[in-house]
Formats: C-alpha cells, sequence, structure tokens
C-alpha cells in the first residue's frame, strides 16, 4: 500500500513535469512566432528594403538625420521600433538568441548601422529610447565570423556598436 501511494505520487509528478516542458515549448513556440511575425510584416520589410536601397544609393548612414527625407525617417522609425520590440522579447526569452539573432544578425546589425543618425537624432530627447535596439546589435555582433561585420558596416560604426 505505501509503495503504490509512492509510486502514484512520483507518477503524478512526472506527468506534471512532462506537461509543465510542453507548455513550456508551446511558450517559445508562440514567442519565436511573434518576433518573426514583427520582423517580416510587410511594413517593416519594405521600410527595410528603403533603407538598404538608400544606403547603397546614398549613404544616408553619413548624412545627418536633419537632412533625411520624412520617408528615410519613418522607414528608420518603423524598423527601430519593430527592432526594439524584438531585443526586448529576446531578452526576455534567451532562447531565441541562438536561433533568432543568430539568422537575422545581417538585418539586425545594417539596420541598426543605417538608422543611427535618425537614432541619435532622436536620442538628444530621450536617451533610453531603442535601447532593446542597441541591446539586440550587440548581441547579434556575438555571431558575425570574422570579416562579415565589416562588410555591413564602416568602421566609424564598429566604433559606435562598442561603445553602445
Amino acid at each position: 500500500m505505501v509503495w503504490s501511494l509512492v509510486i502514484s505520487i512520483f507518477a503524478g509528478a512526472v506527468i506534471g513535469f512532462v506537461f509543465f516542458k510542453l507548455g513550456e515549448k508551446r511558450g517559445a513556440v508562440h514567442t519565436f512566432e511573434t518576433i518573426i511575425s514583427l520582423a517580416q510584416a510587410e511594413e517593416i520589410v519594405s521600410s527595410r528594403k528603403l533603407l538598404f536601397d538608400m544606403e547603397d544609393d546614398k549613404a544616408i548612414s553619413k548624412i545627418p538625420a536633419s537632412k533625411w527625407q520624412d520617408d528615410w525617417k519613418r522607414a528608420a522609425r518603423r524598423v527601430s521600433q519593430a527592432f526594439n520590440s524584438a531585443g526586448v522579447i529576446v531578452r526576455l526569452d534567451k532562447r531565441l538568441e541562438k536561433i533568432w539573432v543568430r539568422q537575422t544578425r545581417r538585418s539586425i546589425l545594417k539596420s541598426w548601422w543605417i538608422a543611427q543618425p535618425y537614432i541619435q537624432e532622436r536620442h538628444k530627447r530621450a536617451d533610453d529610447l531603442w535601447e532593446g535596439f542597441n541591446w539586440l546589435a550587440k548581441e547579434a555582433r556575438q555571431y558575425c565570423k570574422p570579416g562579415e561585420l565589416e562588410e555591413w558596416i564602416s568602421p566609424e560604426g564598429i566604433q559606435l556598436l562598442d561603445r553602445v
């Protein structure tokens, strides 16, 4: 009788643990889906494309934000807000860092660098604005292979990333 009670308690604990782990995995999948839908929303993708195209055509990362066109500022704001939110989520669930941040490092770092004139202008009014984006860029840098970062960001950008 005592053994059947012990076995029942043990079986209940194991079943409870299994259900807990399944719930935890479901939560991670939901979080991953949230971050993907955030970063891949059409508005964010088109904003990132505009920033990347303008960097290729006009090197906007070297132009003061006060001389930026309104659509560049809108694109930088959208991308910065999306990556800031993603940074906050990843900070809460570090499992995503190894999966999503590693795979998205180029987009994160290139977006961060191109948007810097606008981000720095906005930091004059609120210095903690988009801290999640800054944190995400620093985390993404860890996953760069030797020489990879230099393909996307100028030496000045790398120095700035070191100071963030």
